[in-house]
């Protein structure tokens, strides 16, 4: 038997709301004028709420990043779900960066993560970007276990270091990205770079595929 989902109460309904308005107003904020200089205060006055009602839903500003990095981490796992059960290793390494790109330039945006990657380097933030514990982390993981379980992958690398140095070329992607204020597409310079990381990591040349639609 299906169990029914429940309406949200108009109670709940608010609150989600009000959340959003306040997450809305700290990614503009921090945006325009930076992590360090927006205030909690500012960010409740954008929002037309009491300082009080911002700790109800966040602990701090860095909070607020991390439940962007967080939706990030939930569309990877929406898409990865979404992929035909014989996708190769190597493809789906490539269509999940392509994810990662698209919706850090279209969605976050080049303003957003100059602000994350600056607030990444002060010595008072949580370094969620390395944390091993988010879902990037995992699902890259799986796709390298899949690699070599079939063979794809025959890089003579430890699979741990593997994954460091996975991860860290998207880092290094968005960064680079970041540095040039989003002047190019980020999208087929990074589809372009993990076709040659592909490669390398499975003995092959360059492999072809085209961007997704998701």
């Amino acid at each position: 038997m299906i169990e029914e989902r429940k309406t949200p109460t108009k109670r709940a309904l608010a609150a989600m709301k009000t959340k959003e308005r306040l997450y809305d107003s700290a990614i503009t904020l921090i945006s325009r004028y930076g992590f360090d200089t927006v205030t909690i205060e500012d960010i409740t006055n954008h929002a037309k709420v009491s300082k009080g009602t911002f700790y109800t839903y966040y602990s701090s500003k860095e909070e607020v990043l991390v439940e962007m990095f967080s939706r990030i981490d939930h569309n990877y796992e929406s898409v990865f779900a979404s992929l035909p059960e014989n996708t190769t290793a190597s493809d789906k390494l490539i269509l999940f960066m392509q994810t990662m790109f698209r919706y850090v330039s279209g969605v976050c945006g080049n303003d957003i993560m100059r602000v994350v990657y600056m607030s990444q380097l002060s010595s008072n933030c949580r370094k969620f970007l390395c944390d091993r514990n988010r879902p990037l982390y995992r699902l890259v993981e799986e796709i390298i276990k899949e690699g070599r379980q079939n063979y794809e992958f025959v890089i003579d690398m430890d699979d741990d270091m593997l994954l460091e140095q996975l991860v860290g070329f998207s880092r290094g992607i968005i960064y680079d990205w970041c540095l040039f204020g989003g002047t190019y597409d980020l999208l087929e310079r990074g589809t372009q770079f993990f076709r040659t990381v592909t490669g390398w990591i499975s003995g092959q040349p360059c492999r072809q595929i085209e961007a997704i639609s998701v």
